[in-house]
């Protein structure tokens, strides 16, 4: 009896590691799916109607992030070396709080 209720707790044990890992997968997939597909629209946007140039936005956008975004946020976007990254990801968290 004894190595039954041993192989039903590890079985358990391993759907639940399955669950588990299947969620956080799934959670990686669409964060980063919907992180492609933000980047698609602002690269577009900046192409077809910005023709490349700074938005007049952008002017204010360390003003308006800087009433939102903590210390971590900016440490996280100050190395980034491509101008639109920084602001877009900015965007993102400024959106999702």
């Amino acid at each position: 009896m004894e190595l039954e209720n041993q192989n039903e707790k590890q079985l358990y044990a391993d759907v639940c590691s399955l669950v588990s890992n299947a969620k956080s997968q799934l959670a990686q997939s669409a964060n980063a799916s919907l992180t492609l597909m933000y980047w698609k629209i602002g690269e577009r946007i900046n192409n077809e109607l910005l023709d490349g140039e700074r938005a007049e936005y952008g002017k204010q956008i360390v003003v308006s992030l800087a009433r939102q975004l903590s210390w971590t946020h900016f440490i996280a976007l100050i190395p980034i070396k491509d101008e639109l990254k920084p602001e877009f990801y900015a965007m993102i968290c400024q959106n999702e709080r």
